[in-house]
């Protein structure tokens, strides 16, 4: 987002951490090669202070679910060394963005009297059904975690059970409800997402903020940051029929155990299908590198508008499901029904069965009308995208709309002042 709003001519200071500041080099690099204005201020990570072992500056970082109340606990502690460093600034900046996860900077906001909106990396959907569940007290009403209810007030019929909310957990409550405040107080909402993709969602949650700007895909201002890595598997991938490759990749944050790591493989294996799958590397134990081996995988790591297969895992991931299966209907599901909390995977074992994993890789991976029509949806979807992200697009149009109002509301300050 920072690249996306100094290519417009702004001066953007991104505030970061010493670790974060080495994962985000290439940034740091780009900026430097185009001459964007773009300055990079770097906070030290109060790891010592919080409790946490030293270097544990983002969540993959963390060696334990116990630790995570001190990470946000560190977080928090960042308020102070960026009122400190806004003070000592000769003008202030014309407005604060702020992810979600950082509520603590609506009090900077106010301090400072600078405008603030939040930044939101989930879907419209998501944000509306959250707030229609919190809005209409629906959970208070389910008696079990395994009852399925209806999401009222919204356009399409869509179920969910309290295990696959994050909502529906007690020890989360203030937290999302401190979430809640920050972002009602903020000048409105930017979404990566587009307004192509959601329309009726993104109306829904317009009545709910202040305003709302979809600027996504954010991912789709990247195409040419494709690495030499890559291009050994996109060699591969070249080899292989139009539409016959799987892509399995679950993110940094997954916490597999290794025999769900081994049901998976078994899964693709059965399934037949080329694929590349992505592992992380704390994932590499003694008992899944000796099945690899004896199983003779080809080692295959890292691989837009394409079918998905579900797999739900924590956070809002179930909502995601939703959207993808349900809604866009470009995906199929691979039978995941709770969220998983870090630290309790050896007490739920093995969720997902082989069986499951080859049946939703053959409905997804299907030739015939239904497999097609999923296809074409979502290359509909992609195209969708691209064109959102080009200039005269909904989000280009979006930035620059979220642009012009934030001048706007500094040349009403400096009118005041």
């Amino acid at each position: 987002m920072a690249k996306l709003l100094a290519h417009r001519g702004l001066r953007v200071t991104i505030i970061i951490t010493p670790i974060n500041a080495a994962r985000y080099s290439k940034i740091i690099q780009y900026a430097k090669n185009f001459n964007l204005k773009i300055q990079f201020v770097s906070f030290p990570f109060p790891c010592q202070e919080a409790g946490l072992p030293e270097g544990c500056e983002n969540m993959d970082l963390i060696p334990s679910p116990d630790l995570i109340p001190n990470f946000f606990r560190a977080s928090n502690m960042l308020q102070e060394p960026l009122e400190k460093w806004l003070q000592g600034l000769e003008s202030q900046p014309s407005c604060i963005i702020s992810d979600i996860c950082f509520p603590w900077t609506s009090d900077v906001s106010l301090r400072f009297n600078i405008p603030r909106i939040v930044f939101h990396g989930i879907s419209c959907f998501t944000l509306f059904c959250s707030h229609i569940l919190s809005h209409h007290h629906v959970l208070k009403n389910v008696n079990s975690d395994s009852e399925p209810f209806s999401v009222p007030d919204i356009p399409d019929r869509i179920e969910f059970t309290k295990a696959q909310l994050p909502e529906a957990r007690k020890d989360l409550k203030a937290v999302m409800e401190r979430f809640k405040e920050a972002e009602l107080s903020a000048e409105g909402v930017a979404v990566n997402s587009f307004e192509e993709l959601e329309p009726a969602y993104v109306e829904g949650y317009r009545k709910v903020v202040k305003k709302i700007w979809c600027i996504g895909p954010l991912s789709l201002y990247n195409t040419n940051e494709i690495s030499s890595y890559e291009h050994k598997s996109l060699k591969w991938l070249d080899s292989k029929k139009h539409s016959s490759v799987l892509y399995v990749c679950f993110g940094s944050l997954c916490h597999f155990l290794p025999q769900q790591l081994i049901e998976l493989g078994m899964g693709l294996e059965a399934a037949n299908y080329p694929f590349i799958w992505v592992v992380k590397e704390g994932d590499y134990s003694k008992e899944l590198v000796k099945w690899l081996l004896e199983e003779k995988f080809e080692e295959k790591l890292e691989g837009r508008g394409v079918p998905m297969i579900t797999w739900p895992m924590f956070a809002e991931q179930f909502h995601n499901e939703k959207l993808i299966v349900q809604v866009l209907k470009i995906g199929a599901r691979v039978g995941a029904k709770v969220i998983v909390n870090w630290g309790e995977e050896e007490k739920l074992g093995v969720l997902v069965k082989r069986e499951n994993i080859k049946k939703a890789i053959n409905q997804l991976m299907d030739e015939g009308e239904e497999g097609e029509d999923r296809r074409e949806r979502a290359t509909q979807i992609g195209k969708m995208a691209k064109s959102a992200v080009e200039e005269a697009g909904s989000s280009h149009l979006n930035v620059t709309l979220l642009i012009q109002h934030v001048m706007q509301l500094a040349s009403r300050d400096d009118g005041e002042n």
